[in-house]
């Protein structure tokens, strides 16, 4: 039988374990210089996760980068946790943050905002992000990435040469893909060829195109030899040019009476291809001339954004009149991200002709979604196969702007990026812009086709005629297809004149400043310093429009008062973001919370206050979470000690039952015992009077 010693400790034990967890004390260094213990404990685990709102940032953009880490073992845990974001090139971190003695609750979990400034100083290229928990003798590390972009960016051209055999007379075309690295504003691309040599040579299907940031697009070279062209090898330029960046392709022709001709085409399988894995094309090469057999030399190459070669293949193929082959390559864990070139030439009789094909090379890891339905990812898979997961079709839409003013007569332009956030690549996706004449709207381009966990970008240029109406119009925009994204909404102000335009602003600017103040208010329950700096800046561009304003410099003063809503609008978001994440976390750590308080009703409350952004009672139900928490803890010390009391009190009665029931059997036994004795006496005396 248990001992009432054993259930007392047991319970005692219990209940010191109760405490520990709602307090998350932690005994160290209770004397300085003292030396200490350190114990690793097989339960001990957390998990760190980075989530970055955005791909790639421009100068005058913020960053948020939020740091998420879960216990996800067995104890409770303490640590501290570093986050660092690297620049491209070697040298300081463009920013550092570290917390120190972090406590986490089994299950809990935390979550460390940081908001990074981008300015027209800042590198180009990617920058990435590591972070760090070290609790114990364990490193719980998490990387993830996001691009710096700069005006146009980096013009980037494929292939970087054209080497063709023909003959007088023929012609060949190479097609020529364009694009923008670590971009932020649109571009018109130029193809020309340079006077001289082959350039003469050269005319393009498109001597003119736009490029949108990160976004491919071609042209198709047409090098036509003139009759009679002496047989020789000619050499001569391409230029392509955008903004102050020209690039100059070399093109190699090769003229000849054409004893052999060789054609080679290449399909890439997949478009898109993530880090560590391979890439496979199609390369069909095709003879006609001589009819025999012929060995030729094939060199297929990988080009990395660069142009820097960093794989090749060669190989001796026997053709007879056309031959497929599927060369393969590996692309490195650590490669550059971006568009690669695919290369195959081939070489016959000193005679050489190539062609290319491109494709994008991604880090799926990376762009994973945090949760099931989330964007991000490689793209132009198949859909999954019978027997796999569903098929989802979704999309989100994002607006590079969400306030455009204007005078009569101008164009305005704006992005709409459409994220492919399912499983199966969408088609023919379309953007609906409603709220203005469909008279205004130039939509570049028309439709687009989006591979799953992929997005692009879609160009809106609003042109806005002399004879307008003077006011605010609320554009609606969505991306249709398949399905449809969620509905974002832009303001489009216009005033006959500027003052009447920053007239306009101000009566937005103030409605959005009203809204941003009340959002502070929740400085009572959440941090908000790195918040409240941001709406400190929408204050000080304000003062300064308003100056302008005053002095009838209404130009500015409309600069100003659109940098001033800008940050309001960013107040505004960051708040509703601190505040669905504190309505996770409450939902994650409702374990705990005496089970008769109320919890439920209490997040209940909080989720409605929020949809109603009924910012001044948003903190209501925060702060009585956690003295609901505080309550809760009392409660369930008092619970146990009740349980503690309960059982000694069991135990006593049980005991002094026990005491009563031995004591009675006592007195039965002696009893019987004294009557056995009687009758014995008895029957001796009857013996005694017989004799």
């Amino acid at each position: 039988m248990v001992s009432i010693k054993t259930i007392l400790l047991i319970n005692v034990v219990f209940l010191c374990l109760v405490i520990v967890y709602y307090f998350r004390t932690e005994i160290t260094g209770l004397l300085p210089g003292t030396a200490s213990i350190d114990l690793t404990i097989a339960g001990l685990e957390a998990e760190v996760r980075i989530y970055i709102d955005q791909a790639k940032y421009c100068p005058n953009e913020t960053a948020t980068i939020q740091l998420e880490i879960e216990n996800t073992g067995i104890y409770n845990t303490t640590g501290n946790l570093t986050l660092d974001v690297l620049r491209p090139s070697a040298g300081a971190p463009k920013y550092s943050e570290g917390w120190n003695y972090v406590d986490l609750s089994v299950g809990e979990v935390k979550t460390f905002t940081n908001l990074i400034n981008f300015t027209d100083q800042d590198e180009m290229g990617r920058h990435r992000v590591n972070a760090e928990f070290r609790h114990g003798h364990r490193i719980e590390s998490e990387t993830s990435s996001f691009l710096a972009g700069q005006d146009i960016g980096i013009l980037t051209v494929s292939p970087p040469q054209i080497e063709k055999t023909i003959k007088r007379g023929d012609s060949a075309t190479e097609t020529i893909s364009v694009w923008l690295r670590y971009a932020c504003e649109n571009a018109i691309v130029n193809f020309s060829g340079v006077p001289g040599g082959t350039g003469d040579w050269v005319n393009f299907t498109m001597n003119n195109i736009l490029l949108t940031p990160d976004t491919l697009n071609s042209t198709v070279a047409n090098i036509t030899v003139p009759r009679l062209t002496a047989l020789g090898d000619y050499n001569g330029n391409i230029e392509i040019s955008a903004g102050d960046q020209t690039i100059t392709i070399p093109i190699i022709v090769h003229v000849n009476p054409r004893d052999i001709e060789v054609n080679v085409t290449i399909r890439v399988e997949n478009r898109t291809v993530c880090l560590g894995e391979s890439v496979t094309a199609n390369v069909n090469i095709t003879k006609t001339e001589p009819p025999d057999p012929a060995y030729i030399n094939v060199t297929h190459q990988i080009l990395d954004p660069d142009m820097v070669i960093i794989d090749n293949q060669t190989e001796i193929a026997l053709v007879e009149n056309s031959v497929l082959r599927n060369p393969t390559f590996n692309i490195p864990i650590n490669s550059e991200l971006g568009y690669y070139t695919f290369l195959s030439s081939v070489e016959y009789l000193d005679k050489t002709d190539q062609t290319s094909d491109v494709f994008e090379v991604l880090d799926c890891q990376e762009t994973q979604p945090p949760s099931p339905g989330g964007g991000g990812g490689s793209g132009g898979s198949p859909a999954p196969a019978m027997g796999g997961p569903a098929l989802n079709y979704s999309m989100s839409l994002k607006l590079s702007d969400n306030l455009i003013s204007s005078l009569p007569g101008k164009s305005k332009t704006f992005l709409a990026t459409v994220n492919n956030t399912g499983n199966v690549d969408l088609k023919n996706v379309k953007l609906s812009v409603k709220g203005v004449p469909s008279t205004w709207l130039k939509i570049i381009p028309n439709d687009i086709d989006i591979p799953y966990l992929r997005s692009q970008e879609i160009l809106v240029v609003l042109d806005i005629p002399n004879n307008v109406a003077p006011g605010t119009y609320d554009i609606e925009v969505k991306a249709v297809g398949k399905v449809e994204s969620e509905t974002k909404w832009l303001k489009l102000i216009v005033g006959k004149t500027p003052e009447e335009l920053a007239d306009l602003l101000i009566k937005e600017m103030e409605n959005r400043r009203l809204i941003a103040e009340r959002g502070i208010k929740t400085d009572a329950c959440m941090e908000l310093s790195e918040i409240i700096s941001v709406f400190n800046e929408g204050e000080l561009s304000r003062e300064r429009g308003l100056d302008d304003y005053r002095s009838k410099n209404y130009e500015k003063a409309v600069n100003w008062f659109e940098h001033a809503i800008e940050s309001y609008n960013k107040v505004i978001d960051r708040i509703d973001l601190k505040i669905e994440n504190e309505i996770k976390i409450l939902e994650k750590q409702k374990i705990g919370i005496f089970p008769i308080l109320g919890l439920r009703e209490q997040i209940g409350r909080l989720e409605i206050y929020y949809s109603d952004r009924n910012y001044e009672m948003v903190c209501e139900p925060i702060l009585e979470i956690s003295r609901l928490r505080r309550l809760s803890m009392v409660l369930w010390v008092l619970l146990f000690t009740l349980l503690i009391a309960l059982t000694a009190a069991f135990i006593l009665i049980r005991k002094k039952r026990q005491r009563y029931k031995r004591k009675e059997i006592i007195r039965r036994v002696r009893s019987r015992l004294g009557n056995l004795k009687f009758e014995g006496i008895q029957k001796s005396e009857e013996t005694e009077e017989t004799l």
